[in-house]
């Protein structure tokens, strides 16, 4: 990541998100003023939201304290394109930048617990296949899919005068895969929704020196708009 022309994440999140909203405001202009015929019906939007990461099992090496990391809210954006199979069905697949974040708990070698935090910043791109079923005049989708995320950046800020790296998860795991369910308010070309992310795949390897095997689940509430 030292030759990423973009070492911090939320300023990664950012240029995507300018410049995302600058194509497809292009995009839907050019199609405007030269009156092109859609040869797909299919619609293009962005979206903005928070993520609530929460651990769903994990095994401590340190069975006196509680070890597990706590999830915090964290920042996506995303493009989701919607095509229109018939007037109830659509498929829309989604490009998501998202940060997730988790809190660890401190303490010293001793084992003795101390004031303060280890706070992990975890930045993915995820790749969701939707399913949507539309009810009530369109206003409401039901939305079904699998997800693939890929890990980008992982980083760990210190506020604390002591830790012991062996006690703590690392979350190396590369690539997971997870389901997405969740429903959808449509009004016109704005949009809310929420959704709930359950994790498959282990955050973290388990060997002889980290004694972890968990996964994660996330809740997920968005604004976003059609651009065209």
């Amino acid at each position: 990541m030292k030759n990423f022309p973009f070492n911090q994440p939320l300023n990664l999140m950012k240029y995507l998100f300018v410049s995302i909203l600058l194509s497809l405001f292009y995009l839907s202009s050019f199609s405007q003023e030269n009156n092109i015929e859609k040869l797909y019906n299919f619609r293009v939007g962005v979206r903005l939201g928070t993520s609530v990461p929460k651990i769903n099992k994990i095994a401590s090496y340190l069975g006196g304290y509680e070890l597990d990391p706590i999830g915090r809210p964290g920042i996506n954006i995303a493009t989701p394109i919607i095509f229109d199979i018939n007037e109830k069905l659509a498929v829309q697949p989604e490009l998501i930048a998202s940060m997730l974040v988790f809190d660890h708990p401190s303490f010293d070698p001793q084992g003795s617990p101390l004031q303060g935090q280890l706070r992990r910043k975890l930045f993915y791109f995820n790749l969701p296949l939707l399913i949507n079923y539309k009810i009530l005049s369109n206003k409401i989708s039901f939305q079904v899919g699998p997800q693939a995320s890929f890990l980008i950046s992982n980083k760990l800020s210190n506020t604390t005068p002591f830790t012991y790296p062996l006690l703590y998860p690392v979350f190396e795991n590369k690539v997971l895969l997870s389901a997405l369910g969740g429903i959808q308010l449509n009004f016109k070309t704005l949009f809310i929704s929420g959704r709930y992310e359950l994790g498959f795949s282990g955050l973290d390897q388990k060997d002889q020196w980290h004694g972890y095997s968990f996964k994660q689940n996330s809740i997920h509430f968005s604004v976003g708009y059609i651009i065209f």
